[in-house]
């Protein structure tokens, strides 16, 4: 642990005469900052590279650096939408990179430095001379595994690695090999070696082979349909070639059939131009979804392919032998055919876009493969393939298991509780991802968690991208999928290093918002629904949305119902509200009646779905939600029939209607209300007793509700001053609020309403 140092603290100090307001997270493992923000500099002159490397020229102290232009090599510098620039630096110590370890600095138009992110290892003390050959250190990896094969152009590279809190001089050495899939078969590993370049030891190993796991769908060109081909024609052999040259850059896409073996294999070629065999369908999906991938990035990210610089992209169809996976593997994708019982091929778009974006993360942030690096590797994997492909499932045409809708779901990685932290393996194998940090997977399988916990990260997405409700935490509204991806896309190549964590993550949304969207009348609602968001899956803590405090604020419809409507309470199931209406009086066609609408996007009244029949006297209807399951709790006040005060709780149907009963009670004279709240991870119900002279009379008992639903135990009792006969909750941001209404009465509380927080013990 290290804190700031003297000449660090007064760094610091003379940023803040020109802001006050600076922000700065320390970094104690390193004893360095890893974010600065705020006005740093005034106007630069030159180019943004000079201009960045003069800002840390006057800041070095801050950083705990001696030579700026010695201790970090410039990588490249981009412009976003706003104009504003952001410089990537790679640390170096004495001529050799530092693995891992970057700063980005962030600066205006007008080249005023805004803030830095930084992973920068100060006064790292070495020999730079290796007692170890590059050849002694090739020779040790490939003898550490019989598998381990040589990599064509991969030749070891002198570095410094950063392990456990200590720098080593070592070999960085890349070789084929094998690894244990999740399911404990066999698949191809590409290997990143770090060996003591002092000791010849072995100090680290991680698989940077970046796979996507077996999902849904079928072949013979079913995912893409009919369409077009851009090919070539080969005037030597006069065949037809899969080869894309219609492009808006210098680059090409070209399609490769494996043959069921594996790279180097030539491309996908053709006698007529017509490419209908069935054998084919793989290559036809792999060459369109490619060319989508590709517009998509060059479209609304204006990226010129994965490397910003024009690279062909290779791909390969029908990759081994009923191989149920897909990879990049840093020079190409490869695609397999899957093996017909998990998966059929694995060449739909959302799996070709999934691996394409590692390719992009690779030439931006380059996010290690390993623990929460990895997954947040895997997650953006999954977040572009979202947006490209347009819905929140992934890889669900080519997945044929009835485990999960596919082999991962952004929308509810749990598939609504199904995720076992006693056993992760087997419960990602069936598509099932923790969404919660509580849940999040510590061990060293699966690269560190890389499939795993990816699910935390994709929920956090989704949340950003559409609001919503998870764990008690409410976001103040969506952004849309358009909005998310700019700032995903902006924090992969502007904000994230290659070592950044969940975290860093939440940072670099935030700043990215900053980027993109300051002074955007949304900003500040947009802000807090992102940090929401990400508290919401246990990173960070929730904050209460702008402008609302719990305080009743603008009418958005009135409606006149016939006289007599008495309850109108809410729901919501899956993405869908709903409004459950009841009639208590009357003796016309609705009188009676529970009427159950839909409510539109705008929160107003629509479509009605079912209507029921209620025995007269129905009095309270109200709803709650334990795990995947929501609840309708029905109350009948009066009457002396079997039902009559009696409360009976009934499942609600995933299309909103009622569904099966599950209990029934009975409750002494007089209960009027019933409603419930959740809180963190329990459900609470709100019981009171509007009548009677009784030790309950007039009271309120609330009992936590059990986990399939029933009533459980009760936790406190209240008396509140006669007359009370509403007492409602909602949720905002990490609040809960209870709305006390009082009907009748002449004191100073008599029809008025009180609004307290509730407090969770």
């Amino acid at each position: 642990m290290s804190d700031p140092s003297r000449n660090q603290r007064e760094a610091f100090a003379n940023l803040q005469r020109l802001d006050p307001n600076i922000e700065m997270r320390w970094d104690e493992r390193i004893g360095a900052p890893s974010r600065v923000r705020g006005r740093l500099s005034d106007q630069q002159l030159g180019n943004p590279e000079t201009a960045a490397l003069q800002f840390l020229q006057n800041s070095k102290e801050l950083f705990d650096m001696d030579r700026p232009d010695e201790e970090l090599k410039f990588k490249y510098a981009s412009t976003d939408t706003r104009g504003n620039r952001h410089v990537r630096f790679q640390q170096m110590y004495h001529g050799l990179p530092v693995f891992g370890n970057e700063l980005i600095v962030h600066m205006d138009p007008e080249n005023a430095v805004q803030g830095i992110n930084s992973q920068f290892m100060p006064r790292i003390d070495l020999p730079t001379e290796p007692s170890i050959s590059a050849n002694r250190a090739q020779r040790t990896v490939l003898e550490d595994s019989t598998a381990n094969r040589e990599r064509v152009n991969h030749t070891p590279t002198l570095l410094v690695f950063m392990y456990e809190g200590r720098a080593y001089l070592a070999w960085h050495v890349t070789v084929d090999g094998l690894d244990e899939a999740l399911d404990g078969s066999e698949t191809p590993a590409k290997w990143e070696y770090f060996v003591d370049a002092l000791t010849g030891e072995i100090l680290w190993r991680y698989n940077n082979m970046q796979t996507h796991s077996a999902t849904t769908g079928t072949g013979s060109g079913k995912y893409v349909g009919s369409v077009t081909l851009n090919t070539v024609h080969n005037d030597t052999s006069n065949k037809y070639e899969l080869e894309d040259q219609w492009m808006p850059t210098t680059a090409h896409i070209y399609t490769h059939d494996a043959d069921n073996g594996f790279p180097p294999k030539p491309i996908s070629e053709d006698s007529n131009n017509n490419w209908s065999a069935t054998s084919q369908g793989a290559e036809v999906d792999c060459h369109v979804y490619t060319r989508m991938v590709f517009d998509y990035f060059l479209t609304m990210h204006g990226r010129n392919s994965y490397d910003n610089a024009g690279a062909d992209m290779h791909i390969y169809a029908h990759i081994g032998n009923n191989w149920n996976n897909a990879s990049w593997n840093g020079r190409y994708v490869k695609i397999g055919d899957g093996d017909g019982i998990e998966s059929e091929p694995l060449c739909t778009l959302d799996i070709i876009a999934h691996e394409w974006t590692h390719a992009v993360t690779e030439y931006t942030a380059d996010l290690i493969y390993y623990a929460e690096s990895g997954a947040l590797n895997e997650s953006m994997s999954d977040v572009f393939a979202a947006l490209i492909d347009g819905d929140w499932l992934q890889g669900e045409e080519c997945w044929l298991k009835t485990t999960a809708p596919a082999s991962r779901n952004l929308a509810d990685p749990t598939n609504g509780g199904q995720y076992d932290p006693s056993n992760p393996i087997d419960s990602v194998l069936d598509g099932h991802q923790p969404d919660h940090m509580d849940d999040k997977y510590t061990g060293i399988l699966d690269g560190g968690g890389v499939h795993i916990n990816s699910g935390i990260m994709n929920k956090a997405a989704y949340l950003i991208a559409m609001g919503g409700t998870h764990r008690g935490i409410r976001i103040c509204e969506g952004l849309g999928r358009e909005v998310l991806g700019r700032l995903y896309y902006h924090a992969l190549d502007n904000e994230l290093v290659p070592s950044s964590d969940f975290d860093d993550m939440r940072q670099a949304v935030l700043d990215a918002l900053l980027d993109l969207y300051d002074g955007d009348p949304r900003y500040n609602r947009w802000r807090s629904s992102i940090i929401n968001a990400f508290a919401a899956v246990g990173v960070g803590e929730a904050v209460l949305c702008p402008g609302i405090s719990g305080t009743i604020g603008t009418k958005i419809a009135t409606y006149k119902w016939t006289e007599g409507w008495t309850t109108a309470n809410f729901y919501t199931i899956g993405a869908k509200t709903y409004i459950f209406l009841l009639k208590e009086e009357g003796t016309g066609a609705d009188d009676k009646n529970v009427h159950i609408h839909e409510v539109n996007a705008n929160g107003t009244i629509g479509t009605k779905i079912a209507t029921y029949k209620w025995t007269e006297g129905w009095t309270t209807a109200n709803f709650y939600t334990i795990g995947a399951k929501t609840y309708i709790f029905l109350l009948k006040e009066e009457g002396t029939g079997a039902d009559d005060k009696n409360v009976h709780i009934h499942e609600v149907n995933a299309n909103g209607t009622i569904g099966t009963k599950i209990a029934t009670y009975k409750w002494t004279e007089g209960w009027t209300t019933a409603n419930s709240h959740t809180i963190g991870a329990k459900t609470y119900i709100f019981l009171l007793k509007e009548e009677g002279t009784g030790a309950d009379g007039k009271n309120v008992h609330i009992h936590e509700v059990n986990a399939n639903g029933t009533i459980g135990t009760k936790i406190a009792a209240y008396k509140w001053t006669e007359g009370w006969t509403t007492a409602n909750f909602y949720t905002i941001g990490a609040k809960t609020y209870i709305f006390l209404l009082k009907e009748e009465g002449t004191g100073a509380d008599g029809k008025n309403v009180h609004i307290h927080v509730v407090v969770d013990d």
